[in-house]
């Protein structure tokens, strides 16, 4: 006799946030390229309701493949506070439709890249690096303590940091080729000529030092050079005497 083993298992990440005093359970799925909420749970946080500009024709296919597309009318924006710790995700665009598997929500790539989140599936946490705050799946005790350990608590998050992603990288290069970029380059731009730095919007005499191990090559090309001439069948004897009539 053959034993049947059982379909793979795929693990979410389903966490709990309060909206307006009523708890509702989200699921982070970064495979989603929206964020959504049931239209009974935007009813029971007394959310507001609003039309989109264009409807929007999305397939929802969390527990069956077989789903046929929806067409999304109205949307939402919402402040999500965690539960266990004084972390607020303010301003959350969600907008309304159905949703499978008993989530009041799903929170998709606009809420992660909105607020710059990372999640574990295997630890089942969702990791906040600007407030160091680490908000775990409701299944999880809530017990566990959501503030990494030497680090302040914050009472919110915002939305716009202060850096970005590739400012080493960008310091990095400047200062690899600083050469270059010479400080007394002026910059085009009004406020800089306001304050001064330059008066008629003209560029230094030297551009890059003598000592520079950067090359450039130029290619000059003559002006009246003839590029993808046009072949003739004839001798070239022929084809001259035939372009000097």
């Amino acid at each position: 006799r053959r034993r049947v083993r059982p379909g793979p298992h795929h693990p979410r990440l389903i966490i709990d946030f309060v909206i307006n005093g009523v708890r509702l359970r989200a699921l982070i799925d970064s495979g989603s390229e929206i964020n959504l909420v049931t239209e009974a749970a935007a009813s029971r946080a007394h959310l507001p309701r609003q039309r989109l500009p264009k409807p929007t024709s999305v397939r929802l296919a969390l527990d069956d493949a077989s789903v046929s597309p929806i067409v999304l009318r109205y949307f939402t924006t919402a402040c999500l506070a965690d539960p266990d710790s004084p972390l607020l995700f303010d301003k959350v665009p969600l907008r309304l439709g159905p949703i499978s598997g008993g989530h009041d929500m799903i929170l998709g790539t606009p809420f992660l890249a909105q607020f710059h989140l990372s999640f574990s599936i295997s630890d089942q946490s969702l990791c906040c690096p600007s407030s160091n705050i680490v908000l775990y799946d409701y299944r999880r005790s809530t017990a566990i303590n959501h503030i990494l350990p030497g680090t302040p608590s914050v009472f919110g998050v915002a939305s716009t940091p202060d850096s970005y992603p590739c400012e080493d990288m960008e310091r990095t290069i400047l200062e690899e080729f600083k050469d270059l970029f010479p400080l007394d380059i002026p910059a085009i731009s009004d406020v800089a000529e306001q304050e001064g730095l330059f008066t008629d919007g003209s560029f230094p005499a030297k551009l890059q030092n003598e000592s520079s191990r950067v090359r450039h090559k130029i290619v000059l090309t003559d002006p009246n050079a003839i590029v993808n001439q046009k072949p003739y069948p004839y001798r070239h004897q022929w084809r001259s005497l035939t372009s000097s009539y």
